[in-house]
């Protein structure tokens, strides 16, 4: 569930604070390697799963954009 993956996210945050940093808060200069690309896009396609479960009657567009705006926090 969105609430499961969630909690997930910031218990990771809380127990790797170290590892969160790494990859949130420093620069990344250039473009990302195709491993992290492919990992993001997965994990991205689950927050999208999870909100078309919850809002079936939206557009794949509109469910694009939230993911986005829940992934950005």
């Amino acid at each position: 569930s969105l609430l499961a993956l969630a909690r997930a996210y910031v218990g990771f945050a809380f127990e790797h604070p170290a590892l969160w940093s790494l990859i949130f808060e420093r620069p990344r200069p250039g473009q990302l390697p195709p491993a992290y690309s492919v990992r993001v896009e997965q994990l991205f396609a689950l927050v999208e799963h999870e909100l078309r479960r919850l809002a079936s009657v939206r557009t794949a567009a509109e469910i694009h954009a939230a993911a986005q705006a829940l992934w950005a926090g």
